[in-house]
């Protein structure tokens, strides 16, 4: 739905739009960037993860032109997604 969101220009960035709700949907929508994980909910982008040494109001918040939403439970993306060694990801069949 909202593919490529976050990859524009900072300055034509929208929020979503007011009448998306991914409850009545049955949507889920998630961002990944190289500096958070984010989830669109009914109040907006949820970020609920962000990467090790990666300020949320100087890193995230600060390149959007709308509000973001720090998650209750926001923990660290896992360090080794940044390391130059391979991390030998798998696809797991899907369900």
């Amino acid at each position: 739905m909202l593919v490529d969101y976050l990859f524009v220009d900072p300055d034509q960035r929208q929020p979503p739009p007011t009448d998306y709700d991914p409850a009545i949907s049955g949507e889920t929508t998630v961002d990944v960037t190289e500096r958070c994980v984010l989830q669109l909910g009914t109040d907006g982008w949820i970020v609920t993860e962000i990467a090790p040494g990666v300020d949320f109001d100087r890193d995230v918040q600060a390149r959007y032109g709308f509000r973001l939403h720090p998650s209750s439970d926001m923990r660290s993306m896992d360090p080794s997604l940044f390391a130059p060694e391979p991390i030998n990801l798998k696809l797991q069949p899907a369900t």
